[in-house]
């Protein structure tokens, strides 16, 4: 097994596609788990893309201080202005980042990081379901009560633009202009604004909804 694992770490290709396919498995499982958005193409294609890039990162700055030192520096460059949506999601992208570190150390962490990172959050909603597990005394303010809505358009931003004004809800957009297809990630008061919206977007005829996940968020 050790010498199955050691020629692993010596073919990169092999590596790549551990790490890309372990990032879109972890995923594509935890949105059956909490949030169903996480199966929207943004989420998953970030997902397998994410531990590759850094294995080969972790890789060619492993033994060159100085590329080290400026790989530090390009990086502090770059601003992600995509919003979290939650703290669980945050810990998500984290683990990918993670899972390529590892891999460009040891393959077999990387695998066994995969494996805890599938099983874990299972058999914490097992414990729940089952009240091995009671949370007490939790306190939640309305400020932090809202409606999250993933709405997938088979229209250009352009389109959906001039037939109506989100701006007000609009958290995140993702559009894929092969396609012409764009993805908005929308956040309202409570469910009842989300309804109004929805009911005025099903009016315009020019719009077409390809798919919508409604996430309350408490």
């Amino acid at each position: 097994m050790e010498l199955l694992f050691a020629k692993i770490d010596q073919l990169i290709l092999i590596k790549t596609f551990l790490v890309a396919s372990g990032g879109l498995l972890v995923f594509y499982i935890h949105s059956f788990i909490l949030f169903s958005y996480f199966r929207s193409p943004s989420y998953l294609f970030t997902s397998i893309l994410l531990p590759p890039i850094a294995m080969i990162i972790t890789s060619v700055i492993s033994s060159n201080l100085a590329l080290s030192l400026g790989m530090i520096g390009a990086l502090s460059i770059v601003r992600y202005r995509t919003p979290i949506k939650s703290v669980y999601e945050l810990a998500l992208l984290f683990f990918l980042i993670t899972l390529g570190v590892t891999a460009s150390v040891n393959i077999k962490y990387a695998i066994f990081l995969i494996t805890i990172i599938i099983f874990f959050p299972i058999v914490l909603k097992i414990l729940f379901k089952f009240n091995f597990l009671k949370i007490q005394h939790l306190v939640i303010s309305d400020v932090d009560k809202y409606v999250e809505a993933n709405y997938l358009f088979n229209n250009t931003l352009s389109e959906i633009n001039n037939e109506i004004n989100l701006d007000n809800h609009i958290q995140n957009i993702d559009e894929d202009y092969d396609n012409r297809s764009t993805e908005i990630m929308m956040k309202f008061d409570n469910m009842e604004d989300h309804l109004k919206m929805k009911n005025k977007i099903d009016t315009l005829k020019a719009l077409k909804v390809k798919n919508v996940s409604v996430s309350k968020r408490n």
